[in-house]
Parts: structure tokens; sequence; C-alpha cells
């Protein structure tokens, strides 16, 4: 029987790049044929939740990361191989946020994706979809678009790895689902901010100017799925 992989849910945090309708593809330079779907978590180490939340991860990734070292050191069968393993090193998923000069914001980073188009061992294939819930647990409307600075939770399957070619192991997060609590829709022709608007300028009047629907409010008091 296969064992499960173990099923977490992040803390309440902003998504970064979200791309959860439709699938990356990667560049040239590093193309993605298959696709993905993702989402990066911007995490505060001086939130609680957030830095227990990350503490669980890196428990998982270094105990996972030592176990397969050692379960692949027992089965290995020459020399090469054993030096091959010693060689390898452990790789955070939590990662240091940089701006563009790369200096460090103060803020850490956790990208949960999963693979679009999965070929199985017997040349079927399917297509993965992420989840999307509102606030209250309802699935998003199709047409809605998650974007950069909403809000919420992603559900996300841990899976331990060991990758060869960059001699690095850990946890790869498995994008599942997510429950966003704050919507900020993708749209295509950019933000007004972008265009150059002032939206806070002295002639801008409120009542004009509000959303048709205000976001719901991001709070601890949500839906945890």
């Amino acid at each position: 029987m296969a064992k499960k992989n173990l099923l977490l849910t992040s803390p309440h945090c902003e998504f970064l790049y979200p791309k959860l309708e439709t699938p990356d593809y990667g560049t040239d330079d590093f193309p993605m044929p298959d696709g993905a779907l993702s989402v990066k978590l911007i995490l505060d180490p001086e939130n609680d939740k957030h830095a227990a939340f990350m503490e669980k991860l890196e428990e998982l990734g270094e105990g996972s990361f030592d176990s397969l070292i050692a379960e692949k050191t027992a089965e290995a069968k020459t020399p090469k191989q054993k030096k091959q393993l010693k060689a390898m090193e452990y790789a955070s998923v939590v990662k240091v946020e940089e701006d563009d000069e790369g200096e460090e914001t103060g803020r850490m980073l956790v990208t949960c994706k999963v693979k679009f188009t999965v070929t199985t061992k017997k040349g079927e294939t399917f297509e993965n979809k992420v989840v999307r819930f509102d606030k209250r647990g309802i699935p998003l409307d199709g047409e809605i678009e998650v974007g950069s600075g909403s809000r919420g939770q992603a559900s996300f399957e841990v899976i331990p790895y060991l990758m060869a070619s960059s001699e690095k192991g850990g946890i790869s997060l498995r994008l599942k689902a997510v429950m966003v609590s704050k919507l900020e829709e993708k749209t295509g022709g950019g933000t007004a901010e972008s265009h150059g608007f002032d939206l806070g300028g002295e002639d801008a009047d409120e009542d004009e100017n509000k959303g048709i629907d205000d976001p719901i409010e991001d709070d601890d008091d949500g839906l945890d799925f």
C-alpha cells in the first residue's frame, strides 16, 4: 500500500504571483513543457503563526532529507552511489525574499506548486487543477483569476525528494487548494497605479472610487480547510 503524503495548510498570508488558473510554461531559457500551477506565500518572521509554520516546514524538510539519505545509503550497491549520497545537501523550502536590487526585504517566501499535465506510467495523461474557495468555503467563480496581493491560505502535500542533478534534497509542497479571504483579481491591462493614475489625489471622490464589491476582511475567524 502506497504511503499517504502529509497534507498541511498554511496560516493566513499574502499571495505573490499566483498562477492558479492558467498554467505557467516557463521561459525560453527555462521551459516547463508540462506546465505548472503555483503560488508564493509571503511570510513575516515577526508573526508568531508564520514563524511556527516555517519552523515546522524546516523540521519536516530536514527530517525527510535525513531519512531519505539513510534509506538510499542502505540500498546503495556501489561506493560511487554512496559517495553521491554523501555529497547531497539539504535545500530549505523557505527562501529569503529579495528586492530588485538584491536586498533582503525582511520577508520570507514559500512556493507551493503542482505539475499541470501529468503522464502516468501507462501513458495516460490528465490535468491537475487547484481548487479555489472563498472565505465561506464556496468555490470561486471560474472566470475569477486570483492575483498578487490576495490573501488567504494554501493546502498542500509534503513531498520528500532527492535530486541527483542538483545534488540537493528536502521537501517540495504540492499545491492542492487555496482559500481566498481577500481577493485581488488579475487585470490584463495592469493596475491603475501602473498607468500612473493618482488614486489618492485631492480630486478623488471616495464614493465614486469605491469598488462595487468590497474585499472580505482577512482574519483568523475564517474557514480553515
